[in-house]
């Protein structure tokens, strides 16, 4: 299992994933889904920020593609 994010407003606030290609192809209206898990809208792959993100860095995370994948403490 990947380490747990917390889901708060620091976190909220550091998120890049409003940057990502992923995001802007797929029309998503949320973020943070390393700690909120899988997005609601369909996931078009378009390329993946999230080894640049904050978020990532501070809670060592080792995956990509939060958004389809769900959280990082969800995931083997």
């Amino acid at each position: 299992m990947g380490n747990e994010v917390a889901d708060n407003q620091e976190n909220e606030q550091l998120c890049i994933c409003p940057e990502c290609p992923t995001y802007k192809a797929s029309s998503f209206n949320g973020n943070v889904f390393c700690a909120r898990g899988k997005a609601s809208e369909e996931v078009k792959q378009s390329g993946c920020y999230c080894p640049e993100c904050p978020v990532y860095m501070k809670y060592e995370l080792n995956h990509l593609y939060y958004c389809l994948k769900g959280k990082s403490a969800e995931i083997n």
